[in-house]
């Protein structure tokens, strides 16, 4: 490659011969399938299902408006109460104590929250 000095101490490689074009497509390129790989993976992350939550399990629900972000004022978090084939039933927190009736949940909605693995602080 060429290099081309557009002003003092900013340089333009320009490639002069097949070989060079074609390294530069070929780097191009490749970065772009690493891009379309990143955005895939964010994408196309695992949808819940029922059988990833069991009993007690602590939960945050995200409503779609909050898109994604867990500190939004509308989140809630709770406690896996039962699953059945469609609905994980929540006993959702409010004032730091558990609700008395558990609301069916869909799957997509929840995430496990990261802090209570293993741990189970309220026991119903």
């Amino acid at each position: 490659m060429n290099t081309v000095a557009l002003m003092p101490g900013k340089n333009l490689n320009v490639p002069v011969n097949g070989a060079d074009f074609l390294l530069s497509l070929t780097t191009d390129f490749r970065n772009f399938v690493m891009t379309l790989v990143l955005i895939l993976i964010i994408f196309n992350q695992r949808v819940m299902k029922t059988a990833d939550f069991k009993l007690w399990d602590r939960v945050i629900y995200v409503p779609v408006h909050a898109d994604g972000n867990l500190n939004h004022k509308d989140c809630e978090y709770g406690l896996v109460k039962s699953v059945n084939d469609t609905f994980v039933f929540v006993l959702y927190v409010k004032n730091g104590i558990p609700q008395m009736v558990a609301n069916a949940t869909r799957p997509e909605k929840l995430i496990l929250d990261a802090r209570s693995s293993k741990q189970h602080i309220y026991r119903i």
